[in-house]
């Protein structure tokens, strides 16, 4: 093909066809340029498509994340109404008298409990910062909202 062209350029300038060469360089560099085009545009949409894979990742991967705190955030709750209801049951016992004394005991064994901080799941959001990968996001107020 590379031979064609060559040969047809090579006719064209021997037989002192300036114009006609000229108007075969044009369209040449206007088939070049369309090709550079149509590679930039296939290129682009690689792009939109691993983005919109990464996307989909980073949102599973916050929803899951979202889940175990919340999961975490339940076994703190009944871990403090555990230690609450073992305080005031401790309370009644030494103002009341009404409760057992043998149960005493249990009561303090729930209130030394050891108090647990919560701690939620960063990793994603952190991994996306770093990366700056937050423009992944196509929606804006979700953006804002995975920042906050």
């Amino acid at each position: 093909m590379i031979k064609l062209f060559k040969h047809f350029r090579k006719d064209l300038m021997e037989q002192n066809k300036t114009s006609r060469y000229f108007k075969y360089a044009i369209g040449e560099i206007i088939l070049v340029v369309i090709g550079i085009l149509i590679a930039l545009s296939i290129n682009n949409w690689q792009n939109d498509r691993s983005n919109r894979k990464q996307e989909y990742r980073y949102i599973n991967d916050l929803i899951n994340d979202f889940t175990q705190d919340s999961i975490n955030l339940k076994e703190l709750k009944l871990g403090a109404k555990t230690t609450a209801i073992a305080k005031d049951s401790i309370y009644k016992v030494i103002n009341d008298f009404g409760y057992e004394m043998d149960s005493l005991p249990n009561y303090f064994r729930w209130q030394w409990v050891g108090y647990k901080v919560f701690s939620p799941s960063t990793s994603t959001i952190e991994e996306m910062k770093s990366s700056s990968h937050l423009e992944i996001i196509s929606d804006p107020q979700l953006r804002k909202k995975i920042v906050k």
